[in-house]
């Protein structure tokens, strides 16, 4: 019996230390982006963006037949959309990047270091060409968070 509930209170013990592992993680990228765009910008944020910021690529929303977004997909979604609210590449680089590798580098077999490098690629590019922001609403490759409430809801539904 004591073997038992000991071995309980160690995975109940396991188990809450992965759960803060997750939020200490998300509100350190969370707090950084309020900062850059401000708080008010923030919460009129699209729904898409501030679930891939809070919570990653929530892997249980996918199958497993069905195919699922790399971090290099995540990296130009949270780009452009960076772009589209009027952020300079300056502005949001380092942020961009910190979460990458700590929140992304979990869907990605690659090291910190070409995690680095292939953000500023991606960030870099999504600046020099017109890419635009879309989101394809509820039908989002990343099954984020989609509200008909959204500010572009009615644009991007219709494409």
């Amino acid at each position: 019996m004591y073997i038992v509930a000991n071995s309980l209170k160690n995975i109940i013990q396991y188990n809450y230390l992965l759960t803060l592992k997750k939020i200490e993680i998300t509100p350190m990228h969370t707090k950084k982006i309020i900062q850059i765009i401000g708080k008010e910008a923030y919460n009129d944020a699209f729904a898409c963006i501030k679930d891939l910021i809070n919570n990653g690529l929530s892997l249980d929303r996918f199958t497993d037949d069905c195919q699922r977004p790399n971090r290099q997909d995540i990296t130009f979604f949270i780009a452009s959309w960076c772009k589209h609210i009027g952020l300079s590449l300056e502005d949001y680089q380092e942020w961009l990047i910190d979460y990458c590798i700590d929140v992304l580098s979990e869907i990605s077999s690659s090291n910190p270091s070409k995690i680095r490098h292939s953000t500023k690629s991606a960030i870099k590019y999504i600046h020099k060409t017109d890419a635009a922001f879309r989101c394809i609403c509820e039908h989002n490759v990343f099954k984020a968070k989609c509200s008909k409430d959204c500010p572009i809801y009615n644009n991007m539904h219709d494409r």
